[in-house]
């Protein structure tokens, strides 16, 4: 899979369902990006913009087999 940014997409809906097709627990999620729980729960809130970094790295813990 490679980085394409031009896929970023900020809707709550994708980023609440990329979340949960993780099967993880958000503390867990959050140790997997290297960032904290907090973090993560203020990107679903809107308190903070959604990275496309974050996105990327949460595809790819979905599609690794």
């Amino acid at each position: 899979m490679k980085p394409d940014a031009s896929t970023h997409d900020t809707s709550h809906k994708y980023q609440h369902d990329l979340i949960l097709s993780t099967g993880m627990t958000q503390p867990a999620l959050a140790e997997a990006l290297g960032v904290t729980d907090k973090t993560i729960r203020n990107w679903q809130s809107g308190r903070r913009p959604w990275p496309y970094t974050a996105q990327f790295c949460i595809e790819c813990i979905v599609l690794q087999p």
